[in-house]
């Protein structure tokens, strides 16, 4: 009969199902477990000692410029450590203290060899005249300007002939019933950049981008050169005064601000100053 024939089908059919049904629930009992990752803390970073320490606590720490220490200080040189921080370093050296080493100055340093280089270990910390930016390092120093980049150079700063330059300059306008020139920051920047280039590459020039650098308007600059010896700077001011064109910029009327940089590089004297109008 159709109905008795179909019967056992349909039984067989059943039990084939509840056997694949309990066949699929034991491999999914007897399939293994994953387990879960381990949760372990990050490693601690290293830690910073002495007087490094105290000048990264100095900074702000981890929540400073310097960010996280990569590496335990090294020894660098004589009487020299170091530390490598996530934004930067931090040099000492037990005569000159210690400083940080970062941004693009920084970089350029890390190019130059660090400590261990050419340039020594850093005498001060990073310096703002403006735009620009020095730091210096008892082989030379390093400058940046955002327009002009970085430039590394055993230039070294003369601030008694720069000083006298001033003072020189200042006279001479006001024996002419002129004032003084006021001191601007943002010109010293541009005269300190000028004034490495001159020394880097050993050519006496006018900056071409100096209006630009000095924020337009009317701007002039006088430059100067010579071997050193001393009282340089009143020297170079009083080789602009016997020139006719050097003279008649410093007594310009409506030039009433100024910025000088003098370095002196393998025994030369290299200076520039900058004047512009305005407050």
């Amino acid at each position: 009969m159709p109905m008795q024939r179909g019967r056992p089908r349909n039984r067989a059919a059943r039990v084939a199902l509840g056997t694949l049904a309990t066949g699929l629930l034991l491999s999914g009992a007897l399939a293994p477990a994953h387990a879960a990752p381990a949760i372990t803390d990050p490693p601690a970073p290293p830690a910073t000692q002495g007087a490094i320490a105290e000048k990264y606590a100095e900074l702000g720490g981890a929540q400073g410029r310097l960010g996280l220490p990569l590496a335990p200080e090294q020894r660098t040189g004589t009487d020299t450590w170091s530390q490598g921080f996530e934004h930067g370093e931090i040099v000492y050296h037990t005569s000159q203290g210690a400083y940080p080493v970062w941004g693009a100055i920084g970089e350029r340093y890390a190019r130059e060899g660090s400590a261990p280089g050419w340039l020594g270990v850093p005498t001060g910390a990073e310096q703002a005249l403006g735009d620009t930016y020095r730091q210096n390092f008892t082989g030379g120093q390093i400058v940046w300007r955002a327009d002009a980049g970085s430039e590394a150079s055993a230039a070294a700063d003369a601030p008694a002939d720069t000083t006298s330059i001033q003072s020189c300059v200042d006279d001479e306008r006001v024996r002419a019933g002129l004032t003084p020139l006021r001191w601007d920051a943002t010109l010293a920047g541009v005269a300190l950049q000028w004034t490495v280039h001159m020394a880097q590459t050993d050519n006496l020039a006018d900056n071409p981008a100096v209006q630009q650098q000095a924020g337009g308007g009317p701007v002039a600059e006088n430059v100067g050169w010579g071997a050193t010896r001393p009282e340089m700077g009143q020297a170079l001011c009083q080789l602009w005064l016997a020139a006719p064109a050097h003279r008649a910029t410093i007594l310009r009327p409506e030039l009433t601000r100024t910025g000088i940089s003098t370095v002196t590089y393998r025994s030369e004297t290299w200076s520039t100053q900058v004047f512009a109008a305005g407050n």
